[in-house]
């Protein structure tokens, strides 16, 4: 069994003992002879040894110190010279395991950076070869699932990368970055820009491509090194996502109606029989899991049996091929979710706790229902344009809008299928090998082509991961500062808002502005649909408070009940932070407070509040309970206020003390006292000759002062 990570520094510490009873710790300065050789290409065979230039010793080649020179530099003359090395063998096994938990977030195949055909990760030679596998059992992951999740995650990326932009990080710049910079400096000079300036810019850009690489392709991942302050931003980040994503599953309704968006108008039933389909397929798979866990735990077997709703996933054409794109997978899944909160946790408990909320709120299964959808639409779509650009191109059937205008219906179709990496001569092509010996599109012939599964399989993915958003470092579709831990809490849930403007509302606006005649009728057709099921949802979310205004409690006017659907499906684009910094403006709090919420997370903005309102940890702290925002609003304010009680110091046994309110009579109804009268306040002063009641409020009754406040206000006095 694995170590629990509350004894860390005991098993770190464990483990360098380990290391120095195996040697693997002894300091070692020695240098690396090389062989050299004469102007005839001789070996010089002598017995003098030479080493290379540069060559310092092999911990410091390794580790860039020299640990028993640093252990002599502490001995104050009191250290024998047995204890001098053991004090440098502890400085150096201290190293080698910081290095490795340093190393661990390293990809694989790029672990000796700036190296070509070298034999790094998985498929490198073991190093510590004197520790004894028994010795170090416990140190080791023993979960098979996870170590081949873990291996295939980084084989796959390596790959990705080693096929995009080369092996190495001196295959990328080699292949890139040269390439660009080179063509901005002679883009600069051109301009009459000085060389020295020409050649500082572009080291800039080229610096700048070389960062965003790295984080893109995940050589460089931004952690938290220390382990508490990891587990304890998880932890902040999973409380923020359970009290205030109840109804994530609610508001992501709208995204498989974006598909109205990219379809044409006529495939607009199509699209809605697609979406529920995969919804009744995933329901399908739902159950028949559930069905088989049950008959396992009742000790049944489930292995070679039939689907128990008469459909299974690997079975079915359409999941198979959303499969072997990557998409609908339960880690794919599970990453995309984790984007729409921040990232992916590094604390596996705290990971697999936020995994069931999704599950929970049933957003894992919508999200996968519906690229489900998205994909079925995906492929249609590239069969659609194809088969219309053959026929037009084959004289069968002619588009009436033709050219290279913004009106152009040929140039749209190009257009379409060429964002989703498919060159429109190769698509005619495969649709026209796909026809039958009668002219009918075969489903068999389009198959069996290399076309169907490299190109229009992977355009299809890449049409749905422009419908269900991915916010994420990897997909390059916001900026790269949301990947900082620090900015993760910032800034959480503000990763889909940005990716949702910097995606879908930039293609409304591009395709809009290139192909008004093709584009502005499905866009308003979608905007409508969107904003109505968005209004629902916020009904159903609010229970039908969000009607009526919070202050006044009257009815909202349309117009406000329209923004705020609109508001709700990332309809208004980077104008929400004005929105919000308009509605904080009217809460009095200030336009530095205003601004500074305006941009941040859940998090930040109840630290301000306390700030604001005087808020204590209890008040703070009953609003962020798991599912905090799906409990009615009566039992929000009872939270609130018991929080508040708790923080004023409120006893418990105040609860059960008598609450009952005991009505006392008071003034004037005691009368028949000797030497004072009815009304005192009317009794005149000896001084003044004066009532007291005419001279000084004080004396009047307060019922006559609360009569004459209420005549002031009404300006009748």
């Amino acid at each position: 069994m694995k170590p629990k990570p509350d004894n860390r520094k005991i098993i770190l510490f464990i483990f360098e003992q380990l290391l120095i009873k195996a040697g693997h710790a002894n300091p070692n300065n020695k240098k690396t002879p090389i062989k050299t050789f004469d102007d005839a290409g001789r070996e010089i065979k002598d017995d003098v040894e030479r080493f290379a230039k540069g060559d310092q010793g092999v911990d410091r080649n390794t580790f860039g110190r020299d640990f028993e020179a640093e252990a002599n530099a502490l001995n104050d003359g009191t250290m024998s010279d047995f204890e001098v090395i053991e004090l440098a063998q502890q400085m150096k096994a201290k190293q080698i395991v910081d290095d490795m938990l340093e190393y661990k977030s390293t990809p694989f195949e790029l672990k000796s950076a700036n190296q070509t055909g070298s034999s790094t990760g998985f498929i490198q030679s073991r190093r510590f070869q004197n520790l004894d596998d028994n010795e170090i059992a416990d140190f080791l992951e023993n979960d098979v699932e996870l170590i081949l999740e873990d291996y295939f995650t980084n084989l796959s990326q390596g790959i990705a990368r080693t096929e995009k932009f080369g092996k190495s990080l001196a295959d990328f710049d080699k292949n890139f970055i040269e390439p660009i910079r080179t063509e901005l400096i002679a883009a600069s000079t051109k301009r009459g820009m000085g060389k020295e300036e020409a050649i500082a810019e572009a080291d800039l850009v080229a610096d700048r491509l070389r960062h965003m690489h790295k984080r893109v392709t995940g050589i460089e991942t931004p952690r938290i090194k220390n382990k508490k302050a990891s587990v304890a931003n998880d932890f902040l980040k999973l409380t923020q996502q359970m009290a205030h994503l109840p109804f994530v599953t609610l508001s992501s309704i709208t995204e498989p109606f974006i598909l109205y968006s990219r379809a044409g108008i006529k495939d607009a039933p199509q699209v809605t029989i697609d979406i529920f389909k995969s919804i009744g397929k995933e329901v399908g798979n739902n159950v028949d899991k559930v069905v088989r866990s049950i008959k396992r735990m009742q000790g049944k077997t489930t292995k070679n049996t039939d689907s128990f709703t008469g459909l299974k996933e690997l079975d079915d054409a359409d999941w198979k091929e959303l499969y072997q794109t990557g998409l609908g997978l339960e880690q794919a899944v599970q990453e995309r979710l984790a984007g729409l909160v921040g990232e992916s946790m590094d604390n596996s408990l705290i990971k697999n706790i936020s995994n069931g909320f999704f599950k929970a709120t049933f957003l894992s299964q919508w999200t996968k229902s519906v690229q489900l959808a998205a994909f079925t639409t995906g492929k249609r779509l590239i069969k659609q344009r194809a088969e219309a650009l053959y026929q037009h191109q084959s004289g069968k059937k002619l588009i009436k809008l033709t050219g290279d205008s913004k009106t152009s219906t040929t140039k749209y179709y190009r257009e379409q299928l060429n964002d989703l990496g498919i060159d429109e001569k190769e698509a005619i092509e495969w649709y026209k090998k796909s026809l039958d010996s009668n002219g009918n599109f075969s489903q068999t012939l389009a198959e069996s082509q290399d076309f169907y599964m490299d190109k229009l399989t992977s355009g299809a993915n890449r049409f749905s991961k422009e419908i269900i958003l991915n916010p994420s470092t990897a997909e390059a579709n916001r900026p790269l500062w949301f990947s900082n831990p620090s900015a993760q809490l910032l800034v959480q849930f503000a990763g889909y808002p940005t990716v949702f403007s910097n995606t879908i509302l930039k293609r409304y606006a591009n395709e809009s502005i290139n192909n008004p005649a093709q584009v502005m009728p499905k866009v308003a057709m979608t905007t409508l649909v969107m904003g109505a099921i968005a209004h629902l949802g916020n009904t159903l979310r609010s229970q039908g408070e969000n009607l009526y205004d919070y202050e006044t409690g009257e009815k909202k006017d349309e117009s406000e009940l329209i923004l705020e659907a609109v508001r709700r499906f990332g309809g208004l684009g980077p104008l929400d932070y004005a929105y919000k910094y308009d509605q904080d403006k009217d809460r009095n709090i200030g336009q530095v407070a205003g601004l500074l919420k305006t941009f941040a997370g859940p998090l930040p903005q109840d630290v301000m509040d306390a700030i604001l309102f005087r808020r204590g940890f209890a008040e703070v702290g009953v609003q962020n309970v798991p599912f905090y925002q799906a409990l009615p609003s009566e039992t929000r304010k009872a939270m609130r206020k018991y929080g508040r009680e708790l923080d004023k110091g409120k006893k418990i046994d105040d609860d059960k003390k008598d609450k009952r309110v005991y009505y006392y009579a008071k003034g004037g109804l005691v009368y028949n006292v000797p030497n004072v009268t009815n009304e005192p306040d009317e009794m005149k002063s000896r001084v003044t000759k004066q009532p007291f009641n005419a001279t000084s409020e004080a004396a009047q009754d307060i019922e006559d002062r609360e009569l004459k406040s209420q005549m002031e206000g009404l300006g009748l006095k």
